[in-house]
């Protein structure tokens, strides 16, 4: 398991970004859910943002990303830190890191909180707004590019498909045995 190999040691990772589900969006008035009724006095009713999802402990890191992605597109960016016990907040692999001690991100259009064909026979590509969905990239690109010494040496990266990768500043890596696991050499390493 990934989680576990980096928590054994073999990489400094300060942040795991996962990126779930971030193609669908609706500009129709409500279109968001919520699993609960009271976060609708908080968020958009429009699902036409995307989100960052993750516990209390990672709020740094929640403020850091929103702050960037912000900063770099205009889509709207909306966050939460709430505990796991909240429906949704560990619906995918940023968990495991949790579990190892890594501090880790969602970023997702709420999946089945707003796509209502999710998983479904109409959970199809020609549904997914591409433009919105390079907005993202470009956001949590803008994240991990930032300087050096805007803290985190290290972030992996995981999409819903379950690969990760370190992403590295320069473009090149070293390339790890395990598969999607990507190394930079220790006097490389940049704060992504």
């Amino acid at each position: 398991h990934h989680a576990q190999l980096l928590a054994s040691g073999s990489a400094p990772v300060d942040l795991m970004i996962s990126l779930e589900m971030i193609g669908y969006f609706s500009d129709v008035s409500n279109s968001q859910d919520f699993p609960w009724v009271g976060l609708r006095l908080m968020y958009p009713t429009v699902g036409n943002f995307i989100a960052i999802v993750s516990r209390p402990a990672d709020w740094r890191q929640t403020r850091a990303l929103k702050s960037h992605m912000q900063g770099a597109s205009p889509l709207p960016v909306h966050s939460i830190n709430a505990p796991p016990w909240v429906p949704g907040i560990d619906l995918s692999d940023h968990r495991s890191y949790w579990a190892e001690g890594i501090p880790a991100l969602m970023v997702t259009d709420t999946a089945f909180y707003r796509n209502d064909q999710y998983h479904q026979p109409g959970d199809v590509a020609s549904r997914l707004d591409y433009r919105r969905m390079g907005h993202v990239v470009q956001g949590v690109f803008a994240f991990i590019t930032r300087p050096v010494g805007k803290s985190c040496t290290s972030t992996v990266m995981s999409e819903s498909t379950n690969t990760s990768a370190s992403m590295s500043r320069w473009g090149r890596t070293n390339r790890s045995p395990r598969r999607g696991v990507q190394r930079r050499p220790a006097s490389r390493r940049a704060s992504a």
